[in-house]
């Protein structure tokens, strides 16, 4: 009980010394704000800090370089004692002991291999780190242990040494596998400056190979989080996708990947797919077949594929599937996805769509390389159910269609019937070398014949207003593989002329207007 008096009340040797490194840590805080009062800039004429509370951490990559006191006594306040211990179950958090008497250990399970003291100054390390800060805020003693794997040991040496020169030896600069093993052990400590450090050397310092690239698209989801790392990563998918250029069959190309290579595949924007639609399908698939169980399924789905998918380029019949559907994906988790890409949809002008494609982080918004044309869907019940679909063609698209060549939409649906426009150089029975389009109905998505009326018009060059109305009724015959049924003709040489009125900004713009007849 005496003893431990004594520890609470220390002598006058303790306080004399106390006192000095608390004037030494005053001295090292003034080489940072003496510059700034002097510098000028009114905004940086900040207030003398406080020596005997932390530094907040700034995360500046300006700060001076404090190698000097780096495990030196005479500018250290603190003593941070790394025992290397092979811990039996390994743990996402590294565990934290504090003692007043740093020997004094309780029982433990882990075999402890040996062990470092670094002398350190707690202000340089809590301005690097918000784990240090705390660490040092809520400890008054001067002692901390910590222990680290054996495999972490010059990792978390070359961090502490980053924490106050502000960048890695040489030797360790030049080996991506030992960066890798600092940036994780940055991302524990949570020393952000270091974490975007050594991402900027994994991305820049050498060509980044495939297998590098799985390497750091494999990393904790922690590390993955992080702002700083993503610049690395998206570098990363790049090189990892390259092997899947030119892939026609998506869900037999999923089938056999894993997880991570299925995130690299559908980051790619050359997919060869005929809408997002078939995207989402493939995922749909593909989760199903490798994971059978339905709460790991929609986890997965939901924090790691959501995104990946590009909603606004979907259908809304896929959207309202999404919504409804239960058992595939976490509601909650993809209901944002969803939103977004509503608001996408919904956007009143191109150049607002472009400015969310500009301001997004990832690719969520970006369009891929479709077979099928997008199309812009409008469903109104006044004056009486009916629809309106926009479709939008580059010049040079439709210019350099062959005979009997066409393109078509994307499908859309109308009363829970599917159609999908398609446009094209033709020879009919009745007129040869025409530019057509086609309103169709596919056999199998809610066919059932009928009579539809339709009035289409294209944009023309004149007013840059849709031109004239041209309406025809259409009567779909049950039965057949595609019913379809011409609602827009003209001759070809014309069409395609120089002088031709339909296209304006060269591009070709199309409105469809389609109502059920009763």
């Amino acid at each position: 009980m005496d003893n431990e008096v004594d520890e609470e009340q220390p002598s006058w040797r303790g306080k004399l010394f106390n006192h000095f490194m608390n004037a030494i840590k005053y001295l090292l805080l003034l080489f940072r704000w003496v510059p700034n009062y002097f510098s000028g800039d009114p905004e940086t004429k900040t207030k003398p800090p406080n020596p005997s509370i932390p530094h907040r951490p700034t995360d500046t990559s300006s700060d001076h370089s404090f190698q000097f006191a780096f495990n030196n006594i005479d500018f250290s306040d603190r003593t941070i004692r790394l025992e290397i211990t092979e811990i039996g179950s390994p743990s996402d958090v590294e565990e934290v002991r504090q003692s007043r008497w740093w020997w004094w250990r309780p029982k433990q399970e882990e075999k402890r291999l040996r062990a470092v003291t670094l002398h350190v100054n707690s202000a340089i390390l809590a301005a690097k780190s918000p784990f240090f800060y705390n660490l040092f805020s809520n400890n008054k003693y001067s002692a901390t242990v910590l222990l680290v794997d054996p495999s972490e040991e010059a990792a978390v040496m070359e961090l502490l040494n980053f924490a106050y020169a502000g960048h890695l030896s040489r030797e360790t600069a030049e080996s991506p596998s030992a960066v890798l093993d600092v940036l994780m052990a940055a991302d524990k400590f949570d020393v952000v400056s270091c974490i975007r450090h050594c991402s900027v050397l994994l991305r820049d310092s050498s060509p980044m190979t495939e297998e590098s690239a799985s390497t750091y698209l494999g990393l904790p989801h922690s590390v993955l989080a992080r702002e700083e790392v993503r610049p690395l990563i998206d570098a990363a998918k790049e090189v990892v996708s390259a092997r899947f250029k030119g892939v026609t069959d998506l869900r037999s190309e999923m089938a056999k990947l894993p997880l991570l290579l299925v995130e690299a595949l559908l980051w790619r924007d050359d997919l060869s797919i005929a809408s997002e639609d078939e995207v989402y399908d493939a995922i749909i698939e593909w989760a199903r077949e490798k994971y059978p169980e339905r709460e790991e399924r929609r986890r997965i789905l939901g924090s790691n594929l959501a995104r990946l998918v590009r909603m606004p380029h979907m259908s809304w019949e896929k959207l309202r599937e999404i919504v409804k559907c239960g058992d595939n994906i976490d509601k909650e988790l993809v209901l944002e996805a969803v939103i977004d890409a509503l608001f996408f949809k919904a956007a009143p002008n191109s150049h607002m769509q472009r400015s969310l494609v500009n301001a997004a982080s990832d690719r969520f918004y970006v369009a891929r390389s479709y077979r099928h044309r997008p199309v812009k869907v409008v469903e109104l019940e006044r004056p009486r159910p009916h629809c309106i679909v926009y479709l939008d063609l580059k010049r040079e698209e439709l210019a350099r269609l062959e005979l009997s060549e066409s393109v078509r939409s994307q499908l859309f649906w109308f009363r829970a019937h599917a159609f999908h426009l398609s446009l094209g150089h033709f020879d009919t029975a009745r007129d040869k070398n025409v530019f057509a389009v086609f309103l169709c109905m596919p056999k199998g998505d809610g066919a059932v014949g009928g009579k539809w009326r339709s009035e289409s018009t294209v944009r023309m060059t004149c007013g840059g207003e849709f031109g004239n109305k041209e309406t025809v009724e259409c009567e779909f015959e049950e039965g057949k593989k595609v019913m379809f049924s011409k609602i827009f003709m003209v001759g070809w040489a014309y069409f395609k002329a120089n002088h031709s009125p339909y296209f304006v900004d060269r591009a070709f713009h199309l409105r469809v207007e389609l109502g059920l007849l009763k």
